[in-house]
């Protein structure tokens, strides 16, 4: 057991670094499409809701997986209360998150197919 404290710390210690880096770099993607009005397109509004959603995956589904790591190495008890919740939270921000990167993917698939098309028909 004591062998494996330290990794559980360092294992620990680069979940709440990943998540700061996540948390940090996506409101200051917020702040700027909110600042600079020229970025408010409709080719844009996806990625602006990929950062909204990244940023609520950091902040919500984050804590709940530092508490959830830190209970499986046994630094700290969690609590049964919390379980079903916790579980839930933790599952719909990543899986927003990765239903939007799907969705921005298709879009920008669908336009480069229908620009391909736009300069193969004969006016």
């Amino acid at each position: 057991m004591a062998d494996e404290t330290p990794m559980a710390g360092d294992t620990l210690v680069a979940f709440i670094t990943e998540y700061l880096a996540i948390n940090f770099l996506n409101l200051i993607a917020v702040i700027e499409f909110v600042k600079q009005r020229q970025l408010q397109r409709r080719s844009t509004h996806l990625v602006i809701h990929l950062a909204i959603i990244d940023l609520l995956a950091g902040a919500v589904s984050g804590p709940l997986d530092i508490l959830w790591v830190g209970s499986v190495c046994d630094l700290w008890e969690y609590s049964q209360k919390i379980h079903l919740p916790s579980v839930v939270l933790r599952a719909v921000f990543p899986n927003a998150s990765l239903l939007n990167l799907t969705a921005i993917s298709l879009e920008r698939a669908h336009t480069t197919i229908c620009s391909f098309k736009q300069c193969l028909i004969k006016k």
